[in-house]
């Protein structure tokens, strides 16, 4: 989805169950093949998909400056245990605005709501 097209860009979603999902997948590749992965980009810098990321195995998050602190602090609040129930129960949904919903749940219990970003 080319989310700077404006025709098509409101059906871009980086919490889609199918993009998480394809994103398990490589990580679980790249961990069999013995392969460091990294991701840049949005979904790296935003605390809940972190969380997703680190428990799905990748190795290195790159994203701008300003989203260092609030990335950080999720790393450091939440055990990795516990971002590897929240991958299970993620991976369990069928939809964004599911996904979305049960991000901002875990979060505030976790007392990080803080740290989303807003959403449109």
């Amino acid at each position: 989805m080319d989310r700077n097209n404006p025709r098509v860009s409101s059906l871009y979603d980086a919490m889609h169950p199918a993009l998480l999902g394809a994103l398990q997948e490589l990580a679980s590749d790249a961990s069999r093949l013995n392969k460091p992965i990294s991701l840049c980009g949005e979904l790296a810098g935003d605390p809940a998909g972190a969380l997703l990321l680190m428990a799905m195995g990748f190795t290195s998050l790159s994203m701008n400056a300003p989203s260092l602190p609030k990335v950080r602090a999720a790393i450091r609040r939440v055990p990795f245990s516990d971002a590897e129930q929240l991958l299970k129960e993620v991976m369990a949904l069928d939809t964004p605005a599911q996904v979305h919903a049960h991000l901002e749940q875990r979060l505030d219990e976790w007392q990080l709501s803080h740290l989303m970003p807003p959403r449109d």
